[in-house]
């Protein structure tokens, strides 16, 4: 085939190639991309109702799955976009306007990264660096509510089974079951499971009552005592960083990067209901603000 020459075809019925030139080619293309339409209801796709499927508007997505409410573009890429949903449950699903999402997945990947709980793109295993499919990524705890869950990766092909505390604030620390304080949240875990054991002998954790206690159905539970033990030093961790800041700040230099302390500062103390304190700081950033201006 001559290198100034492109092979399309006109339908799917028709399995002769006809064969045209590049330049044409690269014309019709264009022209089918301002024209595409929603295979369901004819609409041409536009920014308020783009595909977020394959030939599949926002709106007909909509339509079918009447408990979705549409967040956005999840994802930009040179072969497409994916689109976000979140469902009543507030879970995450996910489209791509390459594939026919009949019937959207739902991504805890994307649910950790809704609510602000951050997961690792990598792991060190037997001193080698290993990626972590955002596929495998497993959610366990109040996600909605809790400011700490539990968030799991399992892979049988990669041999590696791992479990992180995950928080809203931005850390994530690894589940090690040999360390005495993750042992200690196992075992306080267990006793609340233990509470809700029946006369049967079933326990009462998680959507169904089950015989035998998991590993994995223990997480909910954990990301509820330690979102509550979170909570109880939340004040303690923020005073803490207040007077980290105050101090560095009372030590400072004359670079402008200071204002964003000072705003970190204020924002702190008005956290804490500290108004006395904001107020301070607040004048004193408006200062700066107000030197870097001049």
């Amino acid at each position: 085939m001559a290198s100034n020459t492109s092979l399309i075809y006109v339908d799917h019925h028709n399995s002769s190639p006809i064969s045209i030139s590049t330049e044409t080619y690269e014309q019709i293309k264009a022209l089918i991309e301002a024209n595409r339409a929603c295979f369901n209801c004819g609409a041409k796709f536009t920014e308020e109702n783009p595909r977020v499927a394959l030939n599949k508007c926002l709106k007909c997505v909509l339509e079918k799955h009447q408990s979705f409410t549409y967040i956005g573009v999840a994802e930009s890429g040179s072969s497409g976009n994916y689109y976000s949903f979140i469902d009543a449950s507030g879970y995450v699903h996910t489209t791509y306007q390459g594939k026919d999402d009949s019937d959207p997945p739902k991504s805890d990947y994307e649910t950790m990264k809704y609510y602000g709980f951050p997961t690792l793109a990598s792991y060190t295993y037997k001193e080698k660096e290993r990626p972590l499919d955002r596929s495998y990524w497993n959610i366990y705890g109040n996600f909605r509510e809790n400011e700490v869950i539990v968030a799991t990766w399992y892979s049988s092909y990669a041999g590696l089974s791992l479990a992180f505390l995950s928080c809203r604030d931005g850390t994530i620390t690894e589940i090690n079951r040999r360390m005495k304080e993750y042992r200690e949240l196992f075992k306080a875990a267990k006793a609340v499971a233990e509470a809700t054991k029946d006369t049967k002998g079933f326990y009462h954790v998680g959507e169904y009552p089950t015989g035998e206690l998991r590993e994995s159905q223990l997480y909910s539970i954990i990301a509820d005592i330690a979102t509550k033990e979170y909570r109880e030093h939340y004040i303690e961790r923020k005073r803490a960083r207040v007077n980290e800041l105050v101090q560095a700040w009372l030590s400072r230099d004359d670079d402008p990067k200071w204002t964003q302390t000072l705003a970190e500062i204020v924002s702190l103390y008005e956290e804490l209901q500290d108004s006395k304190n904001a107020t301070v700081f607040r004048s004193l950033l408006a200062l700066e603000q107000k030197d870097i201006s001049a």
